[in-house]
C-alpha cells in the first residue's frame, strides 16, 4: 500500500501575484537592457534586394492564359497587369489603358460591338519593349483560339 500525501503549494495568491507582476516587469524592461529595442528601417530611395513570397502549393503554369490552380494566380497577379482592376467597391479601374472604356466616353460603340481601348503609353515590358496594340490584338487571339488550350473564353467570342 502507497502512502498518499497531499502536495499542497507553499505559495499564497498574493505570492503568485508578486511573481506575476515580476515576471511581467521583466518582460517589459529586459530587452532594453539587452541593447536597443528593433524599429523598422526608412524604406531606401530605390528598391534593392528581393523579396521572398511563401506559397502553399508549388505553382504550376507561369502562363494566365492556361488552366491553373490558385497558388498560380499569387505569381499571376505578381508578375502580370490586365488591361483594367477592379477596385474594393467593385469599379473598373484603368491599369495598362488610359481610361475605361464605356459609351458615355465613346469607348463602346452604341451596339456594344466595338471597342476602343486607348493604352498607355509610358508601360514597358520586362526587356524595356512597348506594350502595343499588336501585344493586346496577340492575347486577344490567343484566347479566342481552338487549339489553345485557354483558362478561360468566356466573353471572347
Amino acid at each position: 500500500m502507497t502512502e498518499r500525501s497531499d502536495t499542497k503549494s507553499n505559495y499564497s495568491r498574493r505570492d503568485a501575484l508578486r511573481l506575476m507582476a515580476i515576471g511581467g516587469a521583466a518582460g517589459l524592461i529586459a530587452p532594453n537592457l539587452l541593447g536597443k529595442p528593433a524599429f523598422a528601417q526608412n524604406p531606401p530611395a530605390s528598391p534593392t534586394g528581393r523579396v521572398v513570397v511563401g506559397l502553399s502549393q508549388e505553382p504550376t503554369v507561369f502562363n494566365p492564359l492556361m488552366p491553373h490552380i490558385e497558388a498560380d494566380e499569387a505569381v499571376h497577379f505578381s508578375v502580370f497587369d490586365a488591361l483594367v482592376r477592379m477596385d474594393p467597391k467593385g469599379v473598373l479601374q484603368p491599369n495598362l489603358v488610359v481610361e475605361v472604356p464605356s459609351q458615355k466616353n465613346g469607348g463602346i460603340s452604341e451596339d456594344g460591338l466595338v471597342w476602343r481601348i486607348r493604352l498607355r503609353d509610358d508601360v514597358r515590358w520586362h526587356d524595356g519593349k512597348p506594350f502595343t496594340a499588336e501585344d493586346v490584338k496577340f492575347t486577344l487571339e490567343l484566347i479566342t483560339n481552338p487549339k489553345f488550350r485557354a483558362w478561360r473564353t468566356a466573353g471572347h467570342s
